[in-house]
């Protein structure tokens, strides 16, 4: 883990298995959401912290959450337990419980999500990609929503959504200056069934021992 993510309370409490470390960009970010008092549960009994990217306790967009888990996720312990050698969930990215993930792919770390209807699929390869991709301000981080352009909104009938692309507005900025890149208005649409995290997947439950 490099001294940034030592810099960060989140990135600090998170248990990562071997070889999985927090990308410096995503560590820097996770030092700037602590910065601006994003923490929303700081005082947890059981040491569990969530973080969120804007300043609002309402779900408006991805939650950063230590205690995020695969238990349970695939009802067969072994293969929960080779996949928690490669992934470590790090974010609720939906109402239903779809979470986001880092993958160890390879040695090269990825960015994953996996939904509550056993979807998944491959956010973005980069840290700062997945940083691009929570800043365009989507409420949620579903198969189906992350291809939606949030320029073209109706404020009479997206009237939440376009609040969440508000409360993501400082983020966004901090991301553009930090990093010297630009947020789009849109990501590319993902398919849950054919993708390289999606194979990885149904390889694990398919092949023990793998």
């Amino acid at each position: 883990m490099t001294d940034t993510a030592g810099s960060s309370a989140f990135a600090s409490a998170l248990d990562l298995p071997d070889g999985l470390t927090v990308p410096d960009e995503l560590a820097r970010a996770w030092s700037w959401m602590e910065q601006q008092g994003f923490l929303l549960e700081p005082g947890d009994p059981a040491g569990r912290t969530s973080l969120t990217p804007y300043a609002d306790e309402r779900q408006l967009g991805v939650v950063f959450d230590t205690g995020a888990t695969l238990n349970g996720w695939f009802g067969d312990d072994e293969i929960e337990a080779r996949v928690a050698r490669h992934v470590r969930p790090i974010a609720e990215i939906s109402g239903d419980g779809g979470f986001a993930a880092l993958w160890l792919d390879d040695g090269t770390v990825r960015f994953v999500a996996m939904s509550s209807d056993g979807e998944a699929y491959v956010l973005a390869d980069t840290a700062l990609d997945f940083l691009r991709l929570i800043a365009i301000g989507y409420d949620e981080l579903s198969s189906f929503a992350i291809g939606q352009d949030v320029s073209d909104l109706d404020p009479d009938e997206d009237e939440f959504l376009l609040e969440c692309v508000a409360a993501l507005g400082p983020f966004r900025a901090w991301v553009e200056q930090e990093f010297d890149t630009t947020v789009p208005t849109s990501w590319h649409e993902v398919d849950p069934d054919d993708n390289d995290f999606a194979r990885w997947i149904n390889q694990q439950t398919a092949n023990p021992g793998s």
